[in-house]
């Protein structure tokens, strides 16, 4: 069994009406890209709420605060997460440490 992160990532995305499968193949993109070029990334969920279709919120884990930092800061996660972001009308992001587990 792999070891439980204690670093994550972690985005609310409030999408544009009628952008919401773009978003999505948008996000992937910009996850494979990390997941083929940041060191210390760990993996990545999108998740979707049942109740409004325009609201997802994502997570990310990492081995240490220095890879997510050093991903956050690279022009890649720049240019990448640009087109993402257009297609929203607000986005909410935040990096956390693990609190509690069960």
């Amino acid at each position: 069994m792999a070891p439980s992160s204690e670093v994550w990532a972690s985005g609310v995305w409030a999408v544009k009406a009628g952008s919401e499968d773009d978003f999505v193949e948008r996000w992937r993109a910009w996850l494979e890209w990390t997941s083929q070029n940041a060191s210390g990334f760990r993996s990545a969920t999108l998740i979707r709420s049942e109740a409004d279709g325009r609201r997802f919120e994502s997570f990310s884990d990492w081995d240490d605060a220095d890879a997510r930092a050093a991903w956050q800061g690279s022009d890649g996660f720049r240019e990448r997460m640009a087109p993402v972001r257009e297609l929203c009308d607000d986005v909410q992001t935040g990096n956390f440490s693990r609190a509690a587990s069960f």
